[in-house]
């Protein structure tokens, strides 16, 4: 078991974050989540092992919404369909942004022709995406990274932001489009990483925070946005200002979710754990054994919901507060997922798109 083989995109994205969190974390652990490091707001967790309530499939319904090409490793999902954005593992021009039916259907390509597409956000009329590549045939400071937006009922695609260094993964409110770029690193002290924003419309990109390295999670609420950083959760006013750690942890930190009151995550052991938006103590909701990849997660007013990237993999549920886990489903190397008022929607490495109803 572990991280699947990837595209060569993926992999090099995925490899430069975790390798970057080096810097920011000490003795880095992937089953040591209640253990902090040194530097930053380090906050007690709970580490009593959640038991495992068995498979939860048999009451459920779970349907193939689509098969696609290549892995879709990012997923958003409106009232009406799910968006994801497709890699190209030849780095040719295969790259492409996929509307699914959320009620069934053809798949609808919004755009294509890139060299890569990653991260996938939407808002009421447009989706936005990364192109970060061409990248190896540059040199390794190139500006080539562009921030992308198509209508979600097609047409032409928009250059949101240009001239980034290596933009990765993004989030979007009612005004802005955030993102992080991975910059370049020569030492644990010479990053150049950055958190960015600007406006739906395009416009000139302000820098949120700067410095930054080991980057993964991104998610915004309200007032701040939020992101991993290594070992660290990080935490900046959305109009700009004082950056925060939330959390500080021995062990790398992946995908994020938020609600009214906490920021919920997922650390590279698959282990899961919240933080109060207002800081505090960190608690862990739900402890695996299984040491398997990169989880994503979600989150409604009830449950926290995960992927579990292994051979096979599994997508779990625990109650917000935690106590026993769930498993859903288990198979094929789930990836991203996302829910709304009935069901579960996720991803997998081998390229489907999944519906699992009732959630």
């Amino acid at each position: 078991p572990g991280m699947p083989a990837r595209g060569p995109v993926t992999v090099a994205l995925l490899a430069l974050g975790a390798c970057l969190a080096g810097s920011l974390c000490v003795a880095c652990s992937t089953k040591n989540a209640g253990a902090p490091t040194d530097g930053g707001t380090s906050s007690e967790a709970s580490t009593t092992p959640s038991e495992d309530a068995g498979p939860g499939t048999m009451d459920r319904q779970v349907v193939t919404l689509a098969s696609l090409g290549s892995a879709p490793f990012f997923l958003q999902v409106d009232s009406t369909n799910a968006y994801v954005s497709l890699g190209d593992d030849s780095l040719g021009d295969g790259g492409a942004v996929i509307q699914i039916p959320l009620s069934g259907g053809a798949p609808i390509t919004l755009a294509s022709g890139f060299s890569d597409a990653q991260g996938i956000a939407v808002t009421g009329t447009t989706v936005y995406w990364i192109e970060p590549f061409p990248l190896f045939t540059e040199t390794p400071d190139a500006s080539n990274g562009v921030v992308l937006g198509v209508p979600i009922g097609g047409g032409a695609t928009t250059t949101v932001a240009s001239g980034q260094k290596l933009p990765w993964n993004l989030a979007v409110d009612s005004t802005n489009v955030y993102w992080l770029d991975l910059g370049v690193c020569q030492g644990p002290t010479t990053c150049t990483g950055t958190l960015m924003t600007v406006s739906l419309a395009g416009g000139t990109p302000v820098v949120l925070a700067s410095g930054l390295s080991g980057l993964l999670g991104l998610v915004v609420d309200d007032t701040s946005v939020y992101w991993a950083m290594g070992g660290r959760l990080m935490k900046v006013p959305k109009g700009g200002g004082t950056v925060t750690a939330l959390a500080s942890y021995q062990g790398i930190i992946g995908s994020l979710a938020v609600d009214a009151t906490n920021v919920y995550w997922t650390l590279r052991s698959g282990d899961v754990m919240k933080t109060p938006i207002v800081g505090g103590a960190s608690t862990a909701i739900a402890i695996t054994e299984d040491q398997l990849g990169y989880a994503g997660i979600a989150v409604d007013s009830t449950s926290v919901y995960w992927t579990m990237d292994g051979y096979p993999g599994s997508v779990k549920k625990v109650a917000l507060d935690g106590g026993p886990t769930t498993t859903l489903w288990s198979g094929d190397n789930p990836e991203a997922i996302q829910v709304d008022g009935t069901s579960v929607y996720f991803t997998t490495y081998s390229g489907a798109l999944m519906k699992l109803t009732p959630k």
